[in-house]
């Protein structure tokens, strides 16, 4: 899965998808945990291929045995390639713009988080848990189910913060400035303020492209408040 990876950025594909026909073949024979992870894996190397190739449908599916088989093994990495599959199929039926599909995606993501062995209270599954939920305010904020989508948004910011890894402080930075526009004209200036300051701080203290990209517009969203903008608006997402 490693040489797949390492043969896919070099856009070696036949090679690619040779290999990850035969990794497939072994680990299907493999009757233990470890077997069903590595063979979850496999699905996922296959699934890439066909994003690349723009056969989202077809990623779909493969998406789904890597939930399901990430899931049988009960391990560690199995869950979270599971997870990471829940997340992608979300993203995916979002672009296509299934926004319901998209929506019971990263729902069942949150749920695979909160079942996890470990309780879900690691610093790592703060911030996954408000990745998720903050591109599940984005596909609400489509089927125009606001409260809903400011909930989201709302708990993301939280958990991101508390994660106090790069990966939620750019969620948390994300999710404050999507609360500022959604919520731009109905909530008073100090508050519309402070959130586009959280988002200004987080997404600089990420140091992340999509924390940094957060930042940018928080500070955009600031300087028209200030009267110094060029009316230009923000993007409504980061």
């Amino acid at each position: 899965c490693n040489l797949h990876r390492t043969l896919a950025l070099l856009e070696r594909w036949a090679e690619a998808h040779a290999l990850a026909d035969e990794t497939l073949a072994f680990t299907s024979t493999l009757d233990s945990a470890t077997g069903r992870a590595l063979e979850a894996a496999a699905h996922h190397a296959l699934a890439f291929e066909a994003m690349h190739a723009k056969r989202p449908d077809e990623a779909i599916g493969r998406l789904a045995d890597v939930v399901r088989l990430g899931r049988a093994s009960g391990l560690e990495v199995g869950l979270r390639i599971a997870l990471d599959a829940q997340l992608l199929t979300g993203h995916l039926h979002r672009q296509a713009k299934r926004l319901e599909p998209a929506v019971r995606a990263f729902k069942d993501a949150l749920a695979l988080l909160r079942d996890r062995p470990d309780g879900g209270t690691s610093s790592e599954v703060e911030a996954l848990s408000a990745m998720a939920r903050v591109q599940l305010g984005h596909a609400l904020l489509g089927l125009e189910r606001e409260y809903e989508a400011r909930q989201a948004y709302e708990t993301a910011l939280a958990q991101g913060r508390a994660s106090g890894l790069p990966s939620g402080r750019a969620a948390a930075a994300n999710a404050a400035l999507n609360l500022a526009s959604l919520l731009d004209g109905e909530v008073e200036e100090e508050r519309l303020r402070e959130w586009y300051e959280v988002a200004r701080a987080m997404g600089r203290s990420s140091g992340t492209p999509l924390g940094l990209e957060c930042a940018a517009q928080a500070e955009r969203g600031l300087a028209r408040m200030d009267g110094d903008g060029d009316g230009t608006e923000d993007d409504d997402e980061a």
